[in-house]
């Protein structure tokens, strides 16, 4: 893996995970972790860094300008304005040269490309596809104008543990309020805020003996789908694809539930 991403060396143990690791932790290197996750770091440093060596070299972190103005401040502006993000082309070839070194299909994920401006670079997410569902198994690369400058993902192999019953849902609409199946928010809608009524003046304490405010949200649920979701078995680190409903309100809100039956649930390590 390491020498399909550029790296030459030799595999040693690592210190660190119990893993192993190509070059030196505190440059280019990759590590792989012994429960299958891969990392990589390519040396290439970020735009801030490069930014501020450069202002620090021509000026210091204290000169000013004859105009009154900080002339590192200024420096690192101009720096940063003046780095390009990474062209598609190159964040798409990062992608593809990431995912193939660790065995990835990449027609088999789903990719999310996300800019940060501000930064400089790109971080493109590739989730993996199981039986049309995007997963929560993510390979995450993120890439500068001089290419890759970290990433990381998974290793291991999918396996299929056979069949499994799965209850109706309905039934799982129920778990939404059972402690023991720990409903989980996966997704709220973007805009969720309540603007704030400015005061003209401090409020009142409360009376004694007043009830206590606790909002009660009300949800209509408007849609169900089973789909999948990652679990982590804590104790030996297995992960889990699990049958999982999707539960989608009318706010836009989306809360899943395990969808097994209970007795194809592993409860004694329950806390």
């Amino acid at each position: 893996m390491a020498a399909a991403l550029g790296l030459p060396g030799d595999a040693r143990p690592s210190d660190l995970d119990g893993g192993w690791v190509v070059g030196d932790y505190a440059g280019a290197h990759f590590s792989l972790q012994l429960w299958g996750g891969a990392y990589f770091q390519s040396g290439i440093p970020d735009a801030l860094s490069v930014c501020e060596r450069s202002a620090t070299d021509l000026h210091g972190r204290d000169k000013m300008n004859d105009d009154g103005t900080w002339a590192f401040g200024q420096e690192m502006i101009r720096c940063m304005a003046e780095t390009p993000l990474p062209s598609d082309d190159l964040v798409n070839e990062s992608v593809s040269l990431f995912l193939s070194a660790l065995g990835i299909d990449e027609s088999a994920t789903h990719i999310t490309v996300t800019p940060d401006g501000s930064a400089r670079m790109t971080t493109a997410t590739a989730a993996l596809l199981v039986e049309n569902n995007v997963t929560e198994i993510v390979a995450r690369v993120t890439v500068s104008a001089q290419g890759i400058m970290y990433a990381s993902g998974p290793t291991g192999e999918i396996v299929s543990l056979g069949a499994y019953t799965v209850v109706s849902p309905a039934e799982a609409g129920d778990r939404l309020s059972d402690p023991a199946f720990s409903a989980r928010m996966v997704s709220s809608p973007d805009d969720q805020s309540v603007p704030l009524t400015p005061l003209a003046a401090p409020p009142e304490a409360p009376k004694p003996g007043s009830a206590v405010p606790w909002r009660v949200h009300d949800r209509e649920v408007v849609s169900v789908r089973l789909g999948l979701a990652l679990l982590l078995d804590d104790v030996n680190l297995h992960r889990y694809l699990v049958p999982t409903y999707e539960f989608t309100a009318s706010d836009g809100s989306v809360w899943s539930v395990i969808a097994l039956a209970e007795d194809e649930l592993d409860t004694t390590g329950s806390g």
